[in-house]
């Protein structure tokens, strides 16, 4: 059943075109004359961001049954990073590989049998850097604007935008992605495909290398873990933004990447920031896929993310996560808000009659206060006239952002982050199920499972609360 608070995305909104209205306003000027170097057509185009890569990393990065696909590689550097540092000359021996001649944006051909080419983007020279403060969001947003102008000529056939990193391996079916999908997709802004995190094989006669090795592949599957337990415990606690943010496993639909006005310029969370305001305009689907492998290593090329979190982990050993009982706060939140049948007039006829007697009630009042939502509920009792107008206000500003904001506000008043397998211990402990179990069900490679299928915003409309549910 389509939520009745989410933002209306029917046939009728789209007829003004707003990828028209986006390529002429708000994209980045360098995608016209990158498109127009192209002179063929595609199935699809692959978004990739390249910085410090071998030259031969696309032979592992495509599929096998990859066919009749552009490539559109944006070769780049940070501009505050010297010229003569060793990432800058192999990111530079990456771009005179694949341009010898320097004629960028240039098409070349990389596998001609399978028509596979690949655009190629010079933004590592000097001249054409992009600036950090703005970092690797400005250079996905200049890629999704070439694919999203060659996508409204005609020369793009698929109508999504797929995107992904230099370190993923890609499955087979990977561009057959969208078949896999409802016939009707239109209210589809985005898909989230599942991931698996991997460690690059070690040097087996370096014991040095393997050593390394063991290292990063504990701190991968502890961050790995944390990122599936948030993930799970948002999807308990009803929330309509549950789904990873990880720009490796993104596919966007064009219309609504226009729509949302691409990617922000940011040096890292480009992905959450995005997928957060496709949230609020569609649906992010989650589908049964064969998984992306993502290979896991450090890295400090921007200022948090997979990269600097495996680096922390190495150097703390341990991850520590958000407290079970800041998500049972949350959950209590969300609760109250399915149980809403009629326009509250006060914030106080927000809640209902036994809120007061829940465990977690004094605390998510503590918590929201310090977020500032009392001031926001009263200018929204004053604006919406409509339950459901209300109710859609309330999930959009209590977007991903605020969900994060909210966790750590609990934290402040005494709900301190714990070790990640202490906190899957006591998830297990509250349902009964061994620890094993559950780190199997997180674990699940396929992802398939109804708790890791995709939420929809269904979840709005949540049935009436049950207090004594087991997380």
């Amino acid at each position: 059943m389509p939520c009745p608070y989410a933002p209306p995305c029917t046939r009728a909104t789209l007829v003004s075109n707003p990828v028209v209205k986006y390529l002429n306003s708000h994209a980045d000027p360098r995608n016209t004359i990158a498109a127009a170097t192209v002179t063929d057509n595609y199935t699809s185009a692959l978004v990739l961001p390249a910085f410090d890569e071998p030259v031969d990393f696309l032979k592992k990065l495509i599929p096998p049954d990859a066919e009749d696909i552009l490539v559109i590689l944006l070769v780049n550097a940070p501009d505050r990073l010297p010229a003569d540092c060793p990432s800058a000359q192999r990111t530079l021996t990456l771009l005179r590989s694949l341009s010898p001649l320097g004629n960028c944006p240039e098409v070349v051909s990389y596998d001609p049998t399978r028509h596979i080419d690949v655009l190629v983007i010079d933004l590592v020279s000097a001249e054409h850097r992009v600036p950090y403060r703005k970092g690797v969001g400005a250079v996905r947003k200049l890629g999704a604007d070439i694919c999203l102008n060659l996508i409204n000529k005609g020369q793009i056939r698929s109508p999504w935008i797929y995107c992904t990193d230099a370190d993923a391996h890609l499955p087979r079916g990977y561009f057959l992605m969208s078949g896999s999908l409802a016939p009707d997709t239109l209210d589809v802004s985005a898909v989230v495909l599942p991931y698996r995190h991997f460690v690059q094989s070690s040097d087996p006669e370096s014991n040095a290398d393997e050593q390394n090795a063991r290292e990063i592949e504990t701190a991968s599957e502890l961050y790995e873990l944390h990122m599936r337990y948030f993930v799970n415990r948002l999807r308990w606690c009803g929330s309509p933004y549950a789904f990873p943010a990880l720009g490796s496993l993104i596919v966007i639909s064009a219309t609504h990447y226009a729509m949302v006005r691409g990617f922000p310029g940011r040096p890292a969370a480009e992905d959450f920031y995005l997928l957060n305001k496709l949230a609020k305009i569609g649906r992010i689907a989650c589908p049964a896929f064969p998984p992306v492998q993502v290979q896991a290593r450090y890295s400090t090329r921007v200022p948090f993310g997979t990269g600097p979190a495996l680096l922390k982990i190495v150097q703390s050993g341990e991850r520590l996560t958000y407290a079970p009982a800041s998500f049972a706060i949350l959950r209590l939140f969300y609760l109250e808000l399915g149980q809403i049948k009629d326009r509250p007039d006060t914030l106080d006829d927000l809640w209902s009659a036994h809120f007061h007697n829940a465990n977690e009630a004094a605390l998510l009042l503590k918590v929201l206060d310090k977020m500032g939502f009392p001031r926001f509920i009263e200018l929204q009792l004053r604006k919406c006239k409509t339950q459901d107008r209300l109710l859609r206000s309330i999930h959009e500003w209590f977007d991903a952002f605020r969900i994060i904001k909210f966790l750590h506000t609990a934290r402040t008043l005494g709900q301190k982050d714990i070790p990640v397998l202490q906190a899957l211990a006591e998830i297990s402990h509250m349902t009964g199920r061994s620890t094993r179990d559950y780190l199997a069900f997180l674990i699940n490679l396929d992802q398939s499972g109804t708790h890791y299928s995709g939420l929809d915003r269904t979840s709005w409309n949540c049935d009436p609360p049950d207090y004594d549910a087991k997380p």
